[in-house]
């Protein structure tokens, strides 16, 4: 059993909603044939705001699973079309105990109508792009090193390789957004003379994951080896670089221009979502209006970086709504409240999501259903939420999904 597997399962002892997500199965994305995509539950939604996808070519993707092996088969499209490519990603055939899944095979993420895939392909791990609009697809970068992981930002990918028995991660690069290109290496983050607490030498259970801000400024890697954890960072524009041990099972969920966001394991109410400002290694718990633990997050990064939760926690049964949820505004720590007309309403997490799509600033993807009426049980979709008023638009192209068991 991997750490990180034994953390899931010790959240999922909590309640936490990474793997309440992971909980769901999705269906194949509705096509023209389908009754279910003109449904009434389908149209019956809240009223679309001005910072929801208008349908004009935005990319998205779903991943299901193969029948066969249970192998992740990614369905992209765009919104306003049909779906226009499936395809199937492999492993590259590493040691098990050398790649926490669900970290590869998967979905990087979406930009300029691209949907970027890390996979494998025999003994390479291989970087694509789907083209949304046509289904072409592009191989990006070809390793025969392990990608353990990457992430996009700004008009650049990142991705880190990592030996493929001991888990050591090897570098850090990034390439040149939408055609590739030959890898830059990355300074700051995994030079030697930082420290050698992340590259602790085992074969052994560990957790290794990048992240990338939403500009591409500022890149860290959070590595875990037994219960010895820290997080490495820079600052590609200034050259600030940082190294801060964190204690295992709190996990960065998101980096910005000196500060991270960290969700720590839960103990009863010890389940606040933190700021990590990377510069002095000082933590704060975020500010919420409201009593009791965090338990779902979501993080905005523009028009400004915002932190986003519900104040129960996710909510999965069918309700009556509304639904009120809060948004942080980290730069000024000041709290303000929306209302959401669902009765239902989960945050789906960066492991934790199964499909996704670009978005206009100010909003997220959520999973939810309208408010039930009566005996109605509502199916449960994809909304796209604008957390300046709280409107709502159900994204049909994603489909629907039901809880299994």
């Amino acid at each position: 059993m991997t750490a990180r597997n034994l953390w899931r399962i010790l959240l999922a002892a909590l309640g936490i909603s990474v793997v309440v997500v992971t909980a769901f199965i999705l269906g194949r994305p509705p096509t023209a044939d389908d009754p279910n995509a003109s449904s009434p539950d389908a149209t019956a939604t809240p009223h679309a705001s001005v910072g929801a996808p208008a349908g004009g070519g935005e990319a998205w993707w779903v991943v299901t699973p193969d029948p066969a092996d249970g192998s992740p088969v990614v369905h992209v499209g765009t919104l306003g079309g049909a779906e226009t490519a499936t395809i199937a990603l492999a492993g590259r055939g590493a040691p098990a105990a050398a790649r926490p899944q669900p970290l590869i095979p998967r979905v990087v993420g979406t930009t300029g109508g691209l949907v970027v895939t890390l996979a494998g392909d025999g003994s390479d791990s291989v970087l694509s792009a789907v083209v949304a609009s046509t289904g072409e697809e592009r191989e990006l970068h070809r390793s025969p090193d392990l990608i353990i992981d990457a992430g996009i930002g700004g008009d650049s990918l990142f991705f880190l390789t990592a030996d493929g028995h001991s888990g050591e991660p090897l570098a850090l690069w990034r390439i040149p957004l939408p055609d590739g290109g030959v890898p830059e290496p990355v300074p700051g983050v995994l030079d030697e003379g930082a420290g050698a607490a992340i590259r602790l030498a085992a074969v052994a259970d560990w957790i290794t994951e990048l992240l990338v801000s939403d500009d591409g400024a500022v890149v860290g890697v959070h590595r875990c080896v037994r219960l010895r954890c820290e997080l490495r960072a820079a600052n590609l524009d200034t050259a600030e670089s940082w190294q801060i041990e964190l204690e295992f099972g709190t996990g960065p969920v998101a980096i910005f221009d000196g500060f991270a966001v960290l969700q720590p394991a839960c103990v009863d109410v010890d389940c606040r979502v933190e700021l990590l400002d990377l510069a002095t290694g000082e933590r704060i718990p975020a500010p919420t209006a409201h009593q009791g633990p965090v338990f779902d997050v979501a993080v905005v990064a523009a028009p400004r970086p915002a932190i986003v939760t519900t104040a129960d926690g996710p909510l999965l049964a069918p309700g009556r709504g509304p639904i009120a949820v809060e948004v942080l505004d980290i730069a000024s720590l000041e709290i303000r409240s929306i209302v959401v007309d669902l009765g239902s309403l989960v945050l789906p997490t960066r492991w934790g999501s199964q499909a996704g799509l670009e978005l206009p600033p100010a909003t997220i993807l959520i999973i939810g259903s309208p408010p039930a009426v009566g005996d109605q049980v509502p199916d449960d979709a994809y909304y796209v939420l604008d957390i300046g008023d709280g409107s709502v638009l159900r994204v049909p192209e994603l489909g629907t999904f039901s809880v299994n068991g």
